[in-house]
């Protein structure tokens, strides 16, 4: 089976996304004395026209 351009630019977007949520789960919080709760973040991506 053939994926379109779409589905693979939505795939190339999740793996890039991944990425930056990945780098920014593993950094040091600053030393601020700020404090800091957890967030939770939803993305939906699908074909769609603007």
């Amino acid at each position: 089976m053939v994926r379109s351009s779409t589905a693979r630019k939505l795939g190339d977007l999740e793996r890039e996304t991944l990425a930056v949520l990945d780098r920014w789960e593993r950094r040091n919080p600053p030393g601020d004395g700020l404090a800091r709760e957890p967030v939770v973040l939803y993305a939906h991506g699908v074909p769609a026209e603007p």
